[in-house]
């Protein structure tokens, strides 16, 4: 059974949403599996990235503020898993000279923002003091980086 989480109203022009773990599975496995298998072309390492993904979701469950729909903000969490195990894959083999050709091109402001988040784990604002960029451009250079680092794993593999 597909329930999808119920919106609260606050005000006419603002729309909260509640999460609902206990539907996860049911609603939204399928899809979020078949994306991991898309991009890993494993059936092992999917099923584990979407596990993480609903473990990562209960974890920060309180980060949750309502502002966007439930399969959206664990679709971002499904991604970062991705993400994260594609750096593992290039971490683990000989694929640094295929990562540091992924960054051809890239401007330095780019690679160091997705730098500090990924690998240093450093928080956005702090990124944002750092490399003087507004949070919008941050994320405009990480899902642009994630994007383009999938997009070359995926025609390298």
């Amino acid at each position: 059974m597909n329930t999808l989480p119920k919106k609260l109203n606050i005000f006419s022009d603002h729309t909260l949403y509640r999460l609902s773990p206990t539907n996860w599975v049911d609603c939204y496995w399928e899809e979020f599996f078949n994306e991991a298998f898309k991009l890993t072309n494993n059936e092992e390492t999917s099923k584990i990235i979407v596990e993480k993904t609903f473990f990562k979701g209960i974890i920060q469950i309180n980060e949750f503020n309502g502002s966007e729909d439930e399969h959206t903000w664990l679709l971002r969490i499904l991604c970062n898993e991705i993400s994260l195990k594609s750096h593992t894959l290039i971490q683990k083999s000989d694929f640094s000279l295929f990562y540091q050709k992924c960054l051809d091109g890239v401007s330095f402001i780019e690679k160091e923002a997705f730098r500090l988040k990924t690998y240093k784990k450093e928080k956005t604002i702090n990124i944002c003091n750092k490399l003087n960029i507004s949070e919008e451009q941050f994320w405009n250079y990480i899902n642009s980086m994630r994007g383009m680092l999938t997009d070359s794993i995926q025609n390298f593999v």
